[in-house]
């Protein structure tokens, strides 16, 4: 992820850049952290034509799903079950 941050940070222009955000999006699936969809959620505008183009129509159902997630500005919450105690009736 620092390297897609570098890359942005040193030119701008790279932030809709498809060759760059395709990767991230395909790797959305394996995303457990919310690392790569809270980058792509905080790129904003320039990702969004990628989004949208993967949430309509990517072979994956899966990549489907998340970049719907972050369109509609669903946050990552697999930290949230961590919170719940295992056993809650001791």
């Amino acid at each position: 992820m620092d390297l897609y941050r570098q890359a942005i940070r040193l030119d701008p222009q790279r932030a809709s850049d498809r060759r760059l955000l395709d990767p991230l999006i395909e790797s959305l699936p394996s995303d457990r952290k919310g690392e790569r969809a809270d980058f792509l959620r905080a790129l904003g505008a320039p990702a969004r034509p990628a989004l949208q183009a993967a949430a309509s129509g990517h072979p994956n159902r899966r990549v489907r799903a998340k970049a719907a997630e972050i369109l509609r500005g669903k946050r990552h919450r697999r930290s949230e079950g961590a919170r719940r105690p295992f056993l809650k009736w001791l």
